[in-house]
């Protein structure tokens, strides 16, 4: 996928050059890069569906919000009590670092937080405040990095990369709103990739999903 100069994500058909327009503090600039990224494989195998996900203290309502590619597909989160999550686990291997992060747009809340449980190791917490634009690293554990990145109407990026881990086993990556009972927000596009960054997005409907390295061959011609 890349940025179009609408702000929107939209997906690139195969050997077109992925033209991406950033994004500062949700505006679309007006002149592109070029993206040319190492291959990734997006882990999740429901990006944007988490009614797929494990849920606890709260209820998904599919296809509720025009998400970040312009289309009524993101997903309505609501707390049946305080702090309602969902999460997506899966088996990892050790000593990899690994990036966890999801689209997220206030509703009556502004709050939410991604936690990171990996194998036998310190939970990572990050909560994001929205409305301030802030981060605040609040876990046992430490992130390698995090943040938020703006994008349009709204809509936030959110990110956490861990530490390598010496243990290979199961590991639980959950997007929490953190409010009362009957709070909302709205959550689109997660991904988890074996990288100490976040790369662009991948989506997935079912399967896991690689995106082979980008090549650029005659640069500077």
């Amino acid at each position: 996928t890349r940025v179009n100069k609408e702000g929107l994500i939209e997906t690139v058909a195969i050997d077109t050059p992925r033209l991406d327009y950033p994004l500062i503090d949700g505006v679309v600039q007006s002149e592109p890069a070029l993206l040319l990224e190492p291959a990734r494989t997006q882990l999740i195998d429901y990006s944007e569906d988490f009614s797929q996900w494990t849920t606890q203290s709260a209820t998904i309502t599919p296809n509720n919000e025009i998400s970040p590619d312009g289309t009524q597909n993101a997903d309505l989160i609501t707390n049946t009590s305080t702090n309602g999550y969902v999460q997506f686990t899966t088996a990892l291997n050790a000593n990899l670092e690994y990036t966890f992060s999801a689209f997220v747009k206030a509703g009556t809340s502004n709050l939410f937080t991604l936690v990171y449980t990996p194998a036998m190791s310190e939970v990572i917490i990050v909560e994001f405040d929205l409305l301030n634009k802030t981060a605040t690293d609040t876990g046992s554990g430490t992130p390698t990095h995090f943040g938020i990145e703006e994008f349009a109407n709204g809509w936030f990026r959110i990110f956490i990369t861990e530490p390598k881990n010496g243990t290979t086993g199961s590991t639980n990556a959950r997007v929490v709103l953190s409010g009362s009972t009957s709070d909302t927000g709205y959550i689109w596009g997660a991904q988890l990739e074996q990288s100490s960054y976040a790369t662009s997005y991948i989506p997935t409907s079912g399967s896991k999903v690689t995106r082979n390295a980008d090549v650029a061959n005659g640069a500077g011609d």
